[in-house]
């Protein structure tokens, strides 16, 4: 035994686990995000979060960095499934953060704008809609939908047919493999 641990010097592991649903990603959500009224002088990404309990949150997607047009940031389509945004949880709280890109490679990017909403209240809202955020932002959700994915083997037990039709040449028409000419020829 270490000497550290026999002081009781040694280190906590904390294990947090979610239980996974039968269902899990079967339902997924697009949607196009643009930015608006915010201070930025340059590229700006978006990071979006689910709540994993008091004050805590997990990314779970980090956008491209865009740069302001018409003093709007408008970023590519956004595809999740709603187990990775939000556990499948109406209810979770979902955090939406704006962040100025530092080029100079050291990770530490300001924070310009932030607010958060619920999947149920996105789904409420409908394909077009607005969010508040910190520092009089706003976020507009465009396009927005959630639909359940199927699968393929959703089609096989609908009661889709599949015919499946294999076929061999075993004539010699096409001539031999070592002959140069031939369609079936293997190089050496």
């Amino acid at each position: 035994m270490s000497a550290a641990r026999k002081e009781g010097k040694s280190g906590k592991i904390k294990v947090m686990a979610l239980e996974k649903k039968a269902d899990f990603g079967r339902n997924q959500v697009k949607f196009t995000l643009s930015a608006a009224q915010i201070q930025c002088t340059g590229a700006s990404f978006l990071v979006i979060s689910r709540a994993k309990e008091a004050n805590k949150y997990q990314p779970v997607y980090k956008s491209e960095a865009k740069a302001p047009m018409g003093g709007v940031i408008k970023w590519n389509q956004i595809l999740l499934d709603t187990d990775t945004l939000c556990n499948g949880d109406n209810f979770c709280e979902i955090l939406f953060q704006v962040f100025q890109f530092n080029p100079n490679g050291s990770g530490k990017h300001k924070k310009l704008a932030q607010g958060s909403h619920t999947l149920g209240k996105l789904i409420d809202a409908g394909p077009e809609q607005g969010l508040a955020m910190s520092n009089g932002a706003k976020l507009q959700i465009a396009e927005f939908s959630c639909e359940e994915r199927v699968s393929f083997l959703d089609f096989i037990f609908g009661g889709c047919e599949i015919g499946v039709q294999v076929a061999i040449d075993f004539t010699l028409s096409n001539g031999k493999v070592t002959a140069r000419d031939s369609l079936h020829y293997i190089n050496p």
